[in-house]
C-alpha cells in the first residue's frame, strides 16, 4: 500500500509496474461466512486492500463474477486496469504431484466421500445437513471424511464433531497442511468423491489442483467453478449450494458410480503486458514560482522548546515560506520574555507573532490561518522538529496529486535536546490515510502537523473551537474527507514528534471528550435515526479499549511482582502447591 502511495505521489518507484492478484476480499469472506468484525484493525485491512486494487496498474481477474465482487465493494476501477485471465496454476507440477493417474486407479465404485470445506464452517454445516437428510438409517453411506486446512483445523474439527453428534457415523477429520498432504490423502484411497460444499480462498486452489489431476468432483458453487471448470462438464460437476441439492447430486453419483472426468478451462500464456516495464514517470519538480507556505506555529508555555522548532524551520530546503506564531495565552514571565526576544527576529524575516487569550488549539490554529498569506498552511506544534526536506516533499506531493491535505509519518523521541543527524527514534508513528471507517474510531488520517491547502481550510470553516477538548486535528481531517476533499499520507517520517509529560493532551478535562468531537464530523452524513448507533459504537469501542489497556497494565504489574522476592515466595509456597492439588483432583475425577 505504501509503495503504491509513494508511486502515486511521485516520490518512489517511477518505473515499477504493480500487478495485483486478488483472490477473495475480507468483506467477501465475511458475507460468505456470515461473520462480523471483532477488531477495529479489520477496518484498516479492508481499506488498505481496496486502495491497493484501485491504485494497481493491472488486475488479472478470472471472470465477470470477480469484477462484480470488486465493484460491489465500492472499489473504483478503470477499464485499463482489468485483464481477463483464468486462475493460473502449474499444470506440470500438479500432474507430477498427483501422479496424474487417479482415473486409472479407479475400479467400478467409490469407496469414500471426502469433504473439502476450505476454511468454512458454513461448508461443513451444508454438508452435514445434506448427510442427515439423505443418508439416514439404512442408506448404507460409504465412509465420509473431512480435509480441513491447518490454520483453522482445531476449530473446524470441533465443529464437525459437534454437528455429527446425532449421527450414527463417526467422521475422520484430516488436517491438510499443503498440496503434498492432499496428495497423500488421496493416494491412500483413489476411489474418492471429493465434495466442495462452498468454494473460498482456501479450497479454491485445491479445486484447481484436483481438476488437473482428474479427481472425481462435486462442487456446490457454479459461479466460482466456472472460472476453473470447462463449460462442457460444468453442469455435471456442480450443483446449487443447498443441502438438498448437494445430497441429491452426491447420492446420484454414488449410486450410479458415474465417472465424469473434469476438464479445466483452456490455459493461456502469461500476458506480456504483465511483465513489460512501466513507462518511466517524469520526475516531478516544482515550478520556478513555488507556492508560499505559511507555517502556523502553535505555542503555549514552552519557551525552552520553541527555538528548536524555529531552527528546524530555518534549515528547510523549501524557502518560499513565512511563519505565523500564535501564543495561546502564555502567562509565565519567562515565556513572555522569550516571545519579546523573538519579536525583532520575526520582524526582520517578515514573520509575525500573535498573542491571544487562552482559547485552546483549535482556535489558535484558526487565528494563524486567518493571518496567513500562503497558498498552503503547515501546522507545526512548538515541541516538534522538522526534517530539512519536510516542506519540500509535502508541497511536491500536494502539487502532483492535487491533495488538499498532506500528512506524513513521524519519528518519536522524548528528549529535551533536538534529535541529531544520527538520532534513532523510539517509535515510528504510522497512519494510513483517508479511511473514514477506521477514522470513526482511531485517527488514521495523520497528525496535526500537516500541510493543508488554505482555500480548503477556509471553505471548511477551519477547526472547531472546543475549549479543553482534544482531537481537533482528528475531527478536522474527518470533516475534510467526508466533505470530498482529498487527503493523502506520505509514507516517510518527515518530522520528529516529542512525547513529553507536558503535552497539551494531558491537560484535557476529559480524555474521552475528543471522541464525541470526532463523532460530530460524521453525524451530518448519517440519517438522524442512525445517530444513536454511532454513539453506541464509539462508547462500546472505548469501553473495550480501556479494558484492554487495564489488562495490559495489570499483566505488567504481575510480571514485575513475579521478579521480586515476594513473587518468588508466592509462587513456590502458595500457587504451585495449589496447582498440583488441582491437577491431582482433576485426574482422580477423570
Amino acid at each position: 500500500y505504501y509503495c503504491l502511495r509513494a508511486r502515486e505521489q511521485g516520490i518512489a518507484f517511477p518505473r515499477t509496474r504493480f500487478v495485483i492478484h486478488h483472490s477473495e476480499g475480507i468483506l467477501d469472506q465475511c458475507l460468505t461466512e456470515y461473520k462480523t468484525f471483532s477488531d477495529i484493525s479489520m477496518l484498516s485491512h479492508v481499506y488498505l486492500a481496496h486502495t491497493c486494487l484501485a491504485l494497481a496498474d493491472l488486475l488479472p481477474l478470472s471472470g465477470k463474477d470477480a469484477v462484480n465482487r470488486l465493484l460491489d465493494n465500492g472499489i473504483s476501477l478503470t477499464p485499463g486496469q482489468i485483464h481477463y485471465s483464468p486462475l493460473r496454476f502449474d499444470r506440470s507440477a500438479a500432474a507430477v504431484a498427483f501422479e496424474c493417474n487417479l482415473n486409472s486407479k479407479k475400479p467400478n465404485s467409490f469407496k469414500r466421500v471426502l469433504c473439502l470445506p476450505g476454511s468454512s464452517r458454513r461448508g461443513i454445516s451444508l454438508f452435514c445437513t445434506a448427510l442427515k437428510r439423505q443418508f439416514s438409517a439404512g442408506d448404507g453411506l460409504i465412509p465420509v471424511e473431512f480435509a480441513v486446512p491447518e490454520k483453522c483445523g482445531k476449530n473446524l474439527r470441533s465443529y464437525v464433531k459437534k454437528l455429527s453428534s446425532g449421527m450414527k457415523e463417526s467422521f475422520v477429520v484430516h488436517i491438510v497442511k499443503d498440496r503434498l498432504a492432499l496428495v497423500s490423502l488421496l493416494a491412500k484411497e483413489p476411489e474418492t468423491l471429493c465434495v466442495l460444499p462452498v468454494v473460498d480462498g482456501s479450497n479454491r486452489y485445491q479445486l484447481r489442483d484436483l481438476v488437473v489431476a482428474g479427481a472425481e468432483l462435486l462442487v456446490a458453487d457454479q459461479n466460482t467453478a466456472a472460472e476453473i471448470l470447462d463449460e462442457t462438464v460444468l453442469p455435471a460437476l456442480t450443483c446449487d449450494p443447498l443441502p438438498d441439492a448437494i445430497a441429491e447430486c452426491m447420492k446420484a453419483r454414488l449410486q450410479s458410480n458415474q465417472k465424469i472426468l473434469p476438464v479445466a478451462v483452456p490455459e493461456i500464456p502469461v500476458p506480456g503486458l504483465w511483465i513489460q516495464p512501466a513507462t518511466k514517470l517524469s520526475s516531478f519538480s516544482l515550478s520556478t514560482d513555488p507556492p508560499l507556505v505559511t507555517i502556523c506555529l502553535m505555542h503555549f508555555e514552552r519557551p525552552g522548546l520553541i527555538e528548536q522548532a524555529l531552527a528546524s524551520i530555518l534549515e528547510q530546503t523549501y524557502t518560499a515560506l513565512e511563519v505565523v506564531l500564535v501564543d495561546d495565552g502564555s502567562f509565565k514571565p519567562e515565556t513572555r520574555q522569550k516571545l519579546n526576544e523573538l519579536e525583532e527576529r520575526f520582524q526582520d524575516l517578515g514573520w509575525r507573532i500573535i498573542r491571544q487569550a487562552n482559547l485552546y488549539l483549535g482556535a489558535a490554529r484558526n487565528t494563524a490561518a486567518i493571518a496567513a498569506k500562503g497558498q498552503y498552511l503547515y501546522f507545526l506544534d512548538d515541541d516538534n522538529v522538522l526534517n530539512p526536506h519536510a516542506l519540500e516533499t509535502l508541497v511536491k506531493v500536494a502539487e502532483k496529486t492535487g491533495a488538499d491535505v498532506v500528512t506524513a509519518f513521524a519519528d518519536e523521541f522524548s528528549e529535551n535536546r533536538p534529535p541529531g543527524s544520527d538520532a534513532s527514534a523510539s517509535r515510528r508513528i504510522v497512519q494510513i490515510g483517508d479511511d473514514v471507517a477506521y477514522g470513526l474510531f482511531r485517527n488514521g488520517f495523520g497528525d496535526s502537523n500537516a500541510l493543508v491547502r488554505r482555500s480548503a481550510f477556509m471553505a471548511l470553516g477551519g477547526n472547531t473551537e472546543d475549549y479543553g477538548v482534544g482531537l481537533d486535528d482528528h475531527e478536522f481531517f474527518a470533516r475534510a474527507v467526508l466533505n470530498g476533499y482529498q487527503l493523502t499520507i506520505v509514507p516517510e517520517a518527515l518530522y520528529w514528534a516529542r512525547q513529553m509529560p507536558t503535552r497539551l493532551r494531558n491537560r484535557h478535562f476529559n480524555a474521552n471528550a475528543g471522541h464525541v468531537r470526532v463523532l460530530r464530523a460524521f453525524l451530518p452524513h448519517v440519517p438522524p435515526k442512525l445517530h444513536a448507533i454511532l454513539f453506541l459504537a464509539i462508547g462500546q469501542e472505548q469501553a473495550f479499549f480501556e479494558g484492554s489497556v487495564f489488562r495490559d497494565w495489570l499483566r505488567g504489574r504481575i510480571r514485575q511482582l513475579a521478579n521480586t522476592r515476594l513473587g518468588v515466595w508466592l509462587r513456590f509456597i502458595i500457587f504451585e502447591p495449589v496447582m498440583r492439588w488441582t491437577r491431582l483432583r482433576r485426574g482422580e475425577t477423570e
